[in-house]
């Protein structure tokens, strides 16, 4: 990704991400790989919409921002000794959604650099035991941080 420590312009603004990853294996808690045929996949869809004031703050723009996302994720399991008990699942709708309720990112000439504090909340459908889960079922918050550094002039060359 690109530009992961520079904050959009003061006012408004909308981006939009498209995750999306698969898997053909299953590991366990120790990170050891199960003996299960796995496929999955998910897609994930994400709408934010940020504000950056004008006014700065501790000599940085302020930030507030919410993700709305949209999950569509499919998963099957054989495992071959036991194919009876063999699981497949889909779901698609609302996940969770990230708000941003205090970020700031400052900007030098070489330099971006941002930093918030960001909380999860569980919207979308959660059924505890339930295989077709589009929320992780709990509120977290966390904080993130990015940095962009530019190596010519004109900020056409970057690192993030």
């Amino acid at each position: 990704m690109t530009g992961a420590g520079t904050l959009a312009s003061p006012g408004f603004s909308y981006t939009n991400q498209l995750w999306s990853g698969a898997t053909r294996e299953t590991k366990g808690p120790n990170g050891n790989v199960i003996p299960l045929q796995a496929v999955g996949t998910t897609f994930i869809d994400n709408n934010t919409i940020i504000y950056v004031p004008k006014f700065k703050f501790l000599s940085g723009h302020l930030e507030f921002s919410v993700d709305i996302a949209l999950a569509n994720g499919r998963f099957s399991l054989i495992d071959p000794f036991v194919p009876a008990q063999s699981e497949s699942a889909a779901g698609a709708g609302l996940t969770n959604t990230t708000f941003v309720p205090f970020g700031l990112g400052w900007n030098w000439k070489h330099v971006d650099f941002q930093t918030s504090y960001a909380v999860s909340a569980p919207t979308g459908r959660y059924t505890a035991g339930a295989n077709n889960n589009l929320n992780s079922g709990y509120w977290t918050n966390f904080l993130q941080t990015g940095a962009t550094i530019y190596l010519d002039k004109s900020k056409s060359t970057q690192i993030s």
